[in-house]
C-alpha cells in the first residue's frame, strides 16, 4: 500500500497534536481563529494551516481579509 500525505486533520487529530481540548478548537474555529472546512459531517483542519501555526507564519489577519 502506497503512503499517502494527509492534506488535513480531523478536530479529534489536531486537538490531540496541540495538546488542547476539542471543545477549544471547536470555538477557535467556530471564530474564525483556526480555518476550516467540513466534508460530510467532517470538520477538517488543512495541513498548511498546522505547519504554518507551527513555524509562526501564521497570520490569521490575511484570513480574514481574503474572504
Amino acid at each position: 500500500m502506497q503512503d499517502v500525505e494527509k492534506k488535513a486533520v480531523s478536530i479529534r487529530e489536531f486537538s490531540e497534536m496541540m495538546g488542547i481540548s476539542q471543545a477549544h478548537v471547536w470555538r477557535m474555529c467556530s471564530k474564525g481563529e483556526i480555518p476550516s472546512f467540513k466534508i460530510g459531517k467532517r470538520h477538517c483542519i488543512p495541513m498548511n494551516v498546522i505547519d504554518e501555526m507551527l513555524n509562526g507564519t501564521f497570520n490569521k489577519k490575511e484570513i480574514i481579509s481574503n474572504e
